[in-house]
């Protein structure tokens, strides 16, 4: 297979150079660039299987490193048919964080971004793991066709996968188990069983992108729950910041039809309700009625945080859009009169299990409460929240997933 790497310090993928040579790359296999514009004439002439770009590259070899000449040849690659386009794209880059808006770019384009560190030879295990899904390879540690107990899906890397990855489970680097999906393996240790789980984050935030992301998982990995946990904004009678929601019934509060009465234009609702596994439902009711476990979840946080949160059962509404008007809130209130919560993926979770083939695993969904869906958002309680769904998850794997799962 062929490999082009785009990077002006090249000096630093000796090790990997030599790691790949072990699973059967040749050197004259692979290209090394030092600027777009020596990659761009590479992939006007030559198909490779992966390309390796650095986030932060000159254009040319005497320029400057800057994150858009990355983000110029990553749109040329996918938008035009000017060149060749690599089977696999990988983004690194020493600062992941400095460079968001180029690692969002890359992400929403389903690519991945390996944090390189000198120190650590985790990023070469994570490119290795493409290699070997290009070539063909199986996996020592378990092969990724394996079936899994439960598959956790989150809307956004960061913070709603963050906060699953910090839970103890034991978490691989990511694995691919198909040319647009990265999965992190891990175990839960239960007093005389262990659950197998995974998870993954989506390309972008909404149904489309989850519905996806699901059925792939679902697909490959056949797992016995799915679940999504994450954010959520809330409706202010019904919740406090913080609250986790069970979304025991969800609907696309934009689906209906719009059509012209006396001038205006008028919106039908439509809903299509789908519910979350009955039988998963009744052991929520059971965690709920212990407050002691949710209190103690919020206490356990890392800072402090002046609210007192609850587990909740009711109905969530799903829509494509960020709500934050007050007034848009009511027009989805008067849909359903229970609803707790407005986010924009678990319809696309739950009809992706519903249009699954058989077996089809059980299903549910837990978002906590960060705003109320109105101008007003405070950023600052998305990754408690995050924190929160994720904790009540492991809460109920450890009190229910040794006779359940």
């Amino acid at each position: 297979m062929k490999i082009l790497i785009v990077d002006d310090q090249a000096n630093r993928y000796r090790k990997l150079i030599d790691s790949l040579y072990t699973l059967g790359v040749s050197r004259n296999d692979i290209d090394l660039s030092v600027c777009t514009h020596e990659a761009r004439l590479k992939l006007e002439l030559n198909c490779y299987e992966l390309l390796i770009l650095d986030l932060l590259i000159p254009r040319m070899p005497e320029d400057e490193p800057d994150e858009i000449n990355s983000q110029d040849l990553l749109n040329d690659l996918s938008f035009s048919d000017e060149y060749k386009k690599p089977k696999k794209i990988i983004g690194i880059t020493a600062d992941k964080e400095g460079l968001n808006d180029t690692v969002s770019q890359f992400e929403m384009l389903t690519w991945q971004v390996v944090k390189y560190e000198q120190s650590c030879t985790s990023w070469i295990t994570q490119i290795e793991h493409c290699i070997k899904y290009l070539t063909g390879h199986q996996y020592n540690h378990q092969p990724v066709e394996h079936d899994v107990d439960v598959a956790i899906i989150c809307a956004l890397d960061n913070p709603e996968l963050s906060e699953v990855l910090a839970l103890d489970w034991g978490w691989s680097t990511p694995i691919p188990i198909d040319d647009n999906t990265f999965i992190y393996e891990g175990v839960v240790k239960l007093k005389n069983k262990q659950l197998k789980v995974c998870a993954a984050h989506c390309s972008r935030m909404g149904m489309v992108a989850t519905a996806n992301k699901a059925s792939s998982i679902i697909n490959t990995l056949h797992p016995k729950v799915v679940v999504m946990t994450g954010i959520c904004g809330g409706i202010k009678k019904h919740t406090n910041f913080g609250d986790v929601i069970f979304a025991e019934s969800v609907w696309d509060y934009q689906s209906g039809k719009l059509k012209n009465e006396e001038g205006k234009s008028v919106f039908e609702i439509s809903p299509h309700q789908l519910t979350a596994s009955t039988d998963i439902r009744s052991k929520f009711e059971l965690l709920k009625a212990d407050n002691k476990a949710i209190g103690q979840i919020s206490l356990d946080y890392n800072e402090h945080v002046n609210v007192n949160p609850r587990l909740l059962l009711g109905p969530i509404a799903t829509g494509a859009a960020v709500v934050a008007d007050p007034n848009y809130v009511d027009d989805i209130v008067s849909q359903n009169r229970k609803v707790l919560g407005i986010e924009m993926e678990i319809y696309g979770l739950y009809a992706a299990v519903e249009n699954a083939n058989h077996p089809k695993p059980k299903v549910f969904a837990l978002k906590s409460v960060c705003d109320f869906a109105d101008a007003e958002k405070d950023d600052d309680y998305q990754r408690y929240c995050s924190y929160m769904s994720a904790n009540v998850l492991r809460v109920f794997l450890e009190k229910f997933g040794e006779n359940y799962i």
